[in-house]
């Protein structure tokens, strides 16, 4: 049985990437709800990118530096069983700085604290030190984010946190806690005990409260949530979404003002979407652009420029989504299809960029291109196999499709797991793991092809690896417990967890994936995973965990079904199933049937056969004629009721 996260667990949605004010519910008031399991610190060291302090006033009382950087430690590459074994043997604690390449403040932090000199006196002597690129380990970095980046942990050797700092640490505050962790190294807090649901749905007071938080965070007059942070939540922004195809004014009012104010934080030069931006208000971004961003962006702009019924707004959401990719294509984009992690905030690190972000494109270039971190993960790709399907439906541009093709095979020969079919492992380097968002991400890349190609490889890749994701990460039986494992344990002593937006995402992909393979056990995978959710201590800690309902809507209904039966050369079936793909409804399962390749893999509805290419429309426990124009298949879902 995972355990649960801890009291300030994160959704671990790309945004934002330096600290969760989502999950506290910051407001730009500051009139700020601090979890008391963050300690004592002051507000001012919790808030890292430090919206709302200069850093002069932050680093007033620095002592003095005898490095430009950390590099006098003797860091640790990895934390691995050896670490608490030493640490174990030479009667130290461990402390883990888990840092991103793209991040401004670990590089002020590397600069001020760790090469200052009695700091690293204090750290060479008693600690074992590991420091960690985030990305490249999810395990940790789904542990840990509510407390960065950077994020600093000092481990005792028996695997427990003993003190945690969020952000960027003064060396005077950071040699104090340093001694005192030495004086008293017991955990800082206690597991945080949880039963879990064992009915795979919400009940009715547990939605009706997710709903009434999701509500009262929305922030009416500016778009996006009641946060100092202003980005695109993912959940928020699709339920709103899935919401306005059904007809709600006031969802559509609200995710139309988020998505156009979200279009300040696409650079305007460059495009691309930067993580979130600060003060409360959409034009303070933070400039560093993470793949993660991209690829979401990319989808929910998509998603929106197809349940909009208004042209002049369906225009631009497309817009923003090819703006976005153009970023993507330009800088993320590997020559192989592949993409790579992020891109650094600054062009020198550690340095503010708010002026080299208001040159033009020559100027930028004259002045040199901020760091690129070449890394290329496995759930990164996944996710941006989604997205760029997404931009295929959204567009009917073949590029887009063929792009995810590409970058899908490539996957596939560069990540998966030796002797493990389904499973992917994280990055080309990669020694730990496996994790569970690599293999579930590229599953639903695949699952997404499938949709819209009706090529059956690709839904036997989604079968591979959602059988791997089932047999690595499910435990021993999914008929009990609750949540899929996110990871093994972490270097053999820190215990698995469950991770609240993999599960949101499992129950999604496993409950579809059910629907179009017609396998009993994927729906048995998903309730799984729903039992997790449905446990109030689990979805109830945030401001909003409003996918939460999303994935139990699903769960407990079918999606609109539309089925081409033609075969796959005949170019007329081609024209329908585009117009299928790009219908508003987001729960959706399109499909090709070519009657030449067999049954269909769920027959659960008997098609006629026509000497020309024929869609059906089923929805809400009906299905239609026979429909040979394109123009009528939207119109025929509408009708049933069923763009939602």
């Amino acid at each position: 049985m995972p355990t649960s996260p801890s009291p300030l667990a994160l959704k671990g949605r790309p945004i934002p990437g330096d600290y969760s004010f989502r999950k506290l519910g910051l407001d730009p008031n500051m009139k700020e709800r601090i979890s008391p399991f963050a300690g004592k610190r002051l507000l001012a060291r919790i808030l890292v990118d430090c919206s709302f302090l200069s850093l002069a006033a932050q680093l007033s009382v620095v002592a003095p530096v005898a490095q430009a950087n950390d590099s006098v430690l003797p860091w640790r590459s990895d934390l691995t069983p050896k670490e608490f074994s030493d640490a174990k043997s030479e009667k130290k604690l461990i402390l883990l700085n888990l840092e991103a390449i793209w991040c401004h403040w670990c590089h002020v932090m590397a600069e001020k604290t760790y090469a200052n000199e009695q700091v690293a006196e204090t750290l060479k002597k008693n600690y074992i030190l590991v420091k960690v690129d985030q990305d490249s380990r999810p395990d940790l970095s789904n542990r840990y984010q509510d407390y960065g980046w950077p994020a600093t942990i000092i481990i005792n050797p028996q695997g427990q946190d003993v003190r945690k700092f969020a952000g960027f640490v003064e060396p005077s505050e950071f040699e104090t806690a340093l001694e005192e962790s030495l004086k008293n190294p017991k955990p800082s807090e206690g597991a945080k005990k949880v039963v879990y649901q064992t009915k795979s749905a919400l009940d009715e007071k547990l939605k009706e409260t997710l709903k009434s938080k999701h509500e009262a965070a929305l922030d009416r007059e500016l778009g996006g949530l009641k946060t100092s942070h202003k980005y695109l939540e993912v959940d928020t922004t699709e339920y709103l979404l899935r919401q306005t195809s059904r007809g709600d004014a006031a969802s559509k009012e609200q995710v139309e003002k988020t998505l156009k104010a979200a279009e300040a934080l696409i650079d305007p030069v460059w495009g691309g979407v930067y993580q979130y931006s600060v003060h409360g208000n959409w034009m303070h971004p933070h400039y560093e652009k993470l793949i993660i961003n991209q690829a979401e962006y990319i989808r929910l702009y998509s998603l929106a420029s197809r349940i909009s019924q208004e042209p002049e707004t369906k225009a631009r959401f497309i817009e923003d989504a090819k703006n976005i990719y153009r970023y993507v294509k330009d800088f993320l984009q590997s020559p192989e299809g592949t993409f790579y992690t992020s891109q650094d905030a600054d062009l020198v690190q550690g340095e503010e960029s708010a002026e080299y972000r208001k040159l033009n494109d020559a100027e930028r270039r004259a002045k040199g291109i901020p760091k690129i971190d070449k890394n290329i993960y496995a759930d990164r790709n996944g996710r941006m196999i989604r997205a760029l399907v997404s931009l295929y439906r959204a567009t009917g541009e073949d590029s887009y499709l063929a792009l995810a093709e590409t970058n899908a095979k490539r996957m596939i020969e560069t990540r998966s797991l030796p002797g493990s079919p389904g499973g992917f492992q994280h990055g080309e380097k990669s020694k730990d793991g496996p994790y569970l968002a690599d293999s579930l991400y590229m599953a639903i890349g695949f699952l997404e092809l499938y949709s819209v190609t009706g090529d059956r490889t690709w839904l036997s890749r989604a079968e591979t690896s959602a059988d791997f994701v089932q047999g690595r990460f499910a435990g021993k039986s999914v008929e009990e417990g609750a949540g899929l494992e996110s990871s093994p344990s972490v270097a053999g002593v820190l215990e698995s967890q469950a991770h609240l937006p993999e599960n949101i995402e499992a129950v999604r992909f496993f409950n579809l994936l059910e629907r179009y393979s017609g396998k009993a056990i994927y729906k048995k995978v998903a309730e799984k995973a729903m039992r997790f959710l449905a446990t109030p201590e689990i979805s109830n800690e945030s401001i909003t965990e409003i996918g939460v309902v999303t994935a139990d809507e699903e769960l407990s209904s079918e999606p609109a079904h539309i089925t081409v039966v033609a075969a796959k050369s005949d170019p007329a079936a081609k024209t329908l199933a585009k117009a299928a793909q790009a219908v508003s409804a987001p729960y959706l399962r399109t499909e090709w049937w070519d009657k030449t390749e067999g049954p269909m893999p769920n027959p659960d509805v008997q098609y006629p056969s026509f000497a020309k290419a024929a869609a059906f429309v089923c929805a809400e426990r009906r299905c239609s004629l026979s429909i040979f124009k394109p123009e009528d298949i939207a119109r025929r879902l509408k009708e049933f009721g069923a763009s939602k």
